[in-house]
């Protein structure tokens, strides 16, 4: 029987091939943000009413508008009768701690996970768009917030990124969908200050609104939930 024998270099370089292929392997990682899991407690989310003027901290994030039909004069302008809009974060996303994504790193991908409640009036076949938020914000953001001159978030460089990062269409109740924000994500591990998103329905036909579980769920599972792959 003929044994057929690596040469010296040759038993080296598949040597180093195996390891190169373990190494990458290693390098790709996944890390999970959600409040009440592993620990995590970063999560926040504001609802902004445009008739309310105290902050709405419930279960049920709205986004969407209403409007006043002109009947059949259609020559007069609809009229805005109310808008809510949703503001989420993620803190604590970057630095050397267990479960942090390292400063250095680059990201392959990231998640957003939302939560249609179980109710017929929670899902909308509106369009509902993430523009990355330009000002900071916290638990008691009001639509009259004055950083954003007390007339809501516009997409409007200033206040929000004038181009939203994605956008979505719930159109079922009690289910859950995953969101591409990976271009968020990249902009936060360059540099960008991380605001978070606002969450906007910007088509003004008949009101169809949406709702989504926040972080007060009792449910830890059906939370907002932050999903981010890197190398």
């Amino acid at each position: 029987m003929k044994t057929t024998r690596l040469q010296p270099l040759r038993l080296l370089a598949a040597l180093l091939a195996l390891a190169a292929g373990g190494t990458a392997a290693a390098a790709i990682k996944t890390v999970t943000f959600q409040n009440g899991v592993a620990g995590y407690s970063g999560a926040l989310e504001a609802s902004l009413d445009m008739k309310s003027d105290t902050p709405v901290q419930k279960n049920n994030l709205w986004v969407g508008m209403e409007f006043v039909h002109p009947g059949k004069n259609k020559a007069i302008p609809r009229e805005l009768l109310g808008e809510r809009q949703v503001l989420i974060r993620f803190e604590h996303l970057f630095g050397s701690a267990p479960g942090q994504i390292p400063p250095d790193a680059a990201i392959t991908s990231a998640t957003l996970s939302l939560r249609v409640p179980e109710r017929k009036d929670a899902a909308s076949n509106r369009r509902i768009f993430l523009h990355r938020m330009l000002l900071p914000w916290d638990k008691d953001a009001l639509w009259k917030s004055p950083q954003w001159r007390g007339n809501g978030i516009q997409a409007d460089d200033r206040e929000a990124a004038a181009k939203a990062d994605a956008l979505f269409v719930p159109n079922h109740p009690a289910a859950t969908y995953d969101i591409d924000i990976t271009a968020s994500l990249r902009a936060w591990a360059a540099g960008a200050p991380n605001h978070g998103w606002v969450l906007l329905e910007t088509r003004k036909v008949d009101p169809n609104a949406a709702a989504f579980l926040s972080s007060n769920s009792q449910n830890p599972a059906n939370r907002p939930r932050l999903t981010v792959t890197y190398d």
